[in-house]
């Protein structure tokens, strides 16, 4: 069936947003075929009736708007209604991704200033050191600087094959148990732990054992600070870049739910920035180590700059905050041997020869070599 002709006087919505009363139906000189005037419920027209020496009907100044015919619905219709609908639609995913454009700004200018917070830091922090080792000749000739000997001289091993061989898991240990060599069922089950008991922590024993053999396999396969990584070459695989998780458990878990969890066709990347401000980022680790420990070509790291003792050692309220977590959860000596695998990742990983995926983006300096 046909729909009626407009009335003049029947309330009408324009291009499914703004509502107001028939006031003028026919041609006019604005161009060919059929144009509604219509006065507006609110003051967000143009005019008053009258465009460019043309007048076809009287309203209140901003209340007037000419439209042509296909744009404007009955109220009290079904394409109204949908228009409506459609309208508010488009008008909350208008709004959706202002927010996350205020969003991505904001947390980039946080990261920018903390990146010249600690570049500051670092600055001076190296003209005090030359300057002591200038009045101390000995400590001149040491490397005080990495992880490694940071970790030594605390007393922590340096072996990563050592790492959690001299610890016991007690009778009253309730969570989940990792046992060598790894199956994807014993992954599932630490997975499933963290998943429903984030607060639980995995007993400290197979952290260390997990750190330990990670960095044993970086320091076999790293010959270099660039690591290459290939594409799953089956049909329908894929290889998902994932970075700035900063301890931020939900948003992981979320992303492997919507990617699917790594295996022989899902591929990993991490793309840095897992340490710091979060709460979670021990789990995190633990997840994406376990992973890449089970399916080897299929899950990496870059090193991001959170992924650093400096930056570590922070307070959660200056940005930092992995030092406070691994401490509550663990020691101190777990947290140096996170230090250790830190300074084995790459800072950059090339994949399928094809595509440079690199944390902080390209250096500020040209002609620098990585």
């Amino acid at each position: 069936t046909a729909e009626p002709p407009l009335t003049l006087g029947e309330k009408v919505v324009i291009m499914g947003k703004r509502k107001g009363m028939v006031r003028y139906i026919g041609d006019t000189a604005y161009g060919p075929g059929e144009w509604v005037g219509v006065e507006l419920e609110k003051p967000t027209g143009t005019h008053d009736g009258g465009v460019n020496g043309q007048r076809y009907f009287t309203c209140p100044p901003k209340y007037g708007v000419y439209v042509q015919r296909q744009g404007v619905t009955r109220v009290n219709s079904s394409a109204a209604a949908a228009s409506q609908i459609q309208s508010m639609q488009r008008g909350r995913k208008d709004r959706q991704e202002t927010e996350f454009k205020r969003a991505f700004q904001s947390w980039n200018a946080l990261e920018k200033a903390e990146e010249n917070q600690y570049l500051s830091q670092s600055v001076v922090s190296s003209r005090v050191e030359s300057l002591l080792r200038s009045y101390s000749p000995t400590s001149a000739a040491m490397n005080g600087s990495s992880a490694t000997s940071v970790a030594a001289a605390a007393g922590v091993s340096t072996n990563f094959a050592d790492w959690g061989s001299n610890m016991a898991v007690p009778d009253s240990y309730t969570g989940p148990h990792v046992k060598w060599p790894l199956t994807a069922e014993n992954v599932q089950s630490v997975l499933h732990h963290i998943r429903t008991k984030p607060d639980t922590p995995l007993h400290e024993k197979y952290v260390c054992e997990i750190l330990g053999r990670a960095s044993q396999h970086f320091q076999t396969r790293m010959k270099d600070s660039v690591h290459d990584m290939q594409v799953p070459a089956d049909e329908g695989s894929k290889l998902i870049i994932c970075g700035d998780t900063h301890g931020q458990l939900a948003d992981f878990l979320w992303v492997l739910k919507q990617n699917g969890e790594p295996g022989p066709k899902i591929a990993y990347l991490m793309n840095g920035d897992i340490a710091d401000r979060g709460d979670y980022a021990c789990e995190i680790f633990v997840i994406v180590l376990l992973f890449m420990l089970l399916y080897p070509d299929r899950v990496s790291i870059n090193r991001g700059n959170h992924e650093n003792l400096e930056m570590n050692r922070r307070p959660a309220e200056v940005g930092g905050g992995f030092y406070e977590e691994i401490a509550r959860k663990y020691d101190a000596a777990v947290f140096m041997m996170f230090q250790q695998l830190f300074e084995l990742l790459p800072l950059a990983t090339v994949i399928s020869k094809r595509v440079l995926v690199v944390h902080g983006g390209l250096p500020r300096r040209e002609g620098v070599l990585i």
